[in-house]
């Protein structure tokens, strides 16, 4: 019955663009590249087994003369780390250190939702040091230098995260968040070992979508592991996380009926349907019956869609999936890219079904290691006012439910307007001890894509302790 689900379920979603956060993945055929033009993957792991992170580093600097289109030196490597040698799990990383200060400048981890995306996206199409462009026609030119990068002031990891997304791969698809969590922090164990020098830099994990589930779980993770004291483990230096438009507890993410009843897209009948869906998924959620949720989920999402008439439910002011979205996909096929890249002719994305392989967890919660994190780390916590699929109010529902010391403190904060540096209005921040709650004005799923100043302002300042 789940096999024929999800057939049925990808058949409909291939009219509609490869790139859908918690959304079943339409994966796009890309020809599998010639060997003897693009090399062999660069596996990094032997060189720092053996030690000689010189030459491991030497190899992994990517040749930025390769990237199509780009016209400036700009320093970054890149590679596979393996990460579970008795599954074969390997997983890509590309590194940019910081343009300013890099020796000093915080470690931030991009991680990409899904699950099963590909953190390509973001290092292309929302806040790497290069984007990719299109001529007249939308059609594909290349990269160009990205002025609001969040790597102006912090080394950025883009991580393919887990195995099975973008270039990262395995014969074994993670099943359970405790997987994804596994690999990542061995990944991370060997990229400090790589890159020693950062190892006392402050490190923050951030990601948006499902990752609002990645991104608490690994910074617990390191958290326990620093506490442990293990000698043979590198102790990473925690300064905070950040979760854009999270996925973190679907008993409150999936909420919509309302929303989309204030926002005029849905009738009081079509808002009284939806509602009832909702209903029976939080049931399902507080019986432990996870796929059984996700398919009442599901099948509000594609009732609340019909009644729309539009399919991207990404943001409300825009009806259409712009194809340039995944055009990060064609760049990332590229030979020049695959060469500057190290990847050889690794599939991408990778046909490996990490969204159906997590599907009995999809509904889980994630709720207490967000409380965890709140009780022991900054936290950001930002989302576009015009998500649908992961919207304001749902968040503001999850925040009301959690369970930690500063739950009176933000009951009774009051909130800021949060304006750029020439005052514009960014948007409007709930500041409650660890807690930063920031909704971003006209700005959807993903905020970097829709307000890329007002995304670089905010992280900078969340990190640097002024906002």
């Amino acid at each position: 019955m789940r096999f024929a689900g999800s057939v049925l379920l990808c058949t409909f979603f291939a009219l509609y663009n490869a790139y859908q956060p918690l959304r079943p993945p339409v994966k796009r055929s890309f020809p599998r590249a010639n060997a003897t033009q693009v090399g062999e993957p660069l596996f990094l792991t032997p060189y720092i087994e053996s030690g000689d992170i010189v030459t491991g580093r030497s190899m992994a600097l990517v040749d930025w003369n390769l990237l199509q289109g780009l016209n400036e030196e700009i320093e970054s490597y890149s590679g596979l780390l393996t990460v579970d040698p008795a599954n074969n799990g390997n997983m890509f990383f590309w590194f940019f250190p910081a343009q300013e200060n890099p020796e000093t400048a915080p470690v931030v981890i991009w991680l990409q939702g899904g699950p099963g995306s590909s953190s390509m996206f973001g290092a292309l199409k929302l806040h790497g040091p290069v984007l990719t462009t299109v001529d007249e026609n939308n059609e594909l030119t290349g990269v160009a230098s990205n002025p609001y990068t969040w790597a102006k002031k912090h080394n950025v990891i883009y991580i393919d995260n887990p195995v099975g997304a973008g270039y990262s791969f395995s014969d074994k698809l993670p099943t359970t968040n405790d997987d994804v969590t596994d690999n990542l922090y061995e990944c991370l164990q060997q990229w400090f070992k790589l890159f020693p020098e950062y190892q006392g830099n402050p490190f923050y994990a951030f990601g948006e979508s499902y990752a609002g589930k990645f991104v608490p779980a690994i910074t617990r993770r390191i958290h326990e592991q620093n506490e442990a004291g293990n000698a043979d483990l590198i102790q990473i230096n925690i300064g905070g996380l950040g979760i854009g438009d999270g996925w973190m507890s679907p008993y409150h993410n999936g909420r919509y009926a309302n929303f989309l009843y204030q926002a005029s897209l849905l009738d009081a009948k079509q808002r009284d349907e939806c509602l009832a869906y909702e209903t029976e998924t939080q049931r399902l959620i507080d019986a432990g019956q996870f796929y059984e949720a996700w398919l009442s989920w599901n099948n509000e999402f594609g009732t609340m869609l019909d009644y729309m008439g539009c399919p991207y439910y990404y943001n409300i002011a825009i009806c259409e999936f712009d194809p340039a979205e995944d055009n990060y996909e064609d760049f990332c096929n590229l030979e020049s890219t695959r060469q500057a890249l190290h990847v050889g002719n690794l599939e991408f994305p990778n046909s490996g079904d990490v969204y159906f392989s997590m599907i009995n967890v999809f509904m889980d919660d994630g709720r207490e290691d967000v409380e965890f994190c709140l009780e022991n780390y900054r936290t950001l916590i930002y989302n576009g006012n015009f998500d649908i699929i992961c919207d304001h109010s749902g968040i503001l529902d999850m925040i009301d439910d959690l369970k930690w010391s500063g739950q009176d403190t933000y009951q009774n904060a009051m909130r800021s307007v949060y304006k750029s540096s020439n005052g514009d209005v960014i948007g409007y921040l709930t500041k409650a001890d660890n807690l930063n709650l920031l909704a971003v004005r006209n700005a959807g799923h993903m905020v970097p894509l829709s307000q890329p100043p007002y995304a670089q302002q905010m992280i900078e300042e969340f990190t640097d302790g002024t906002m």
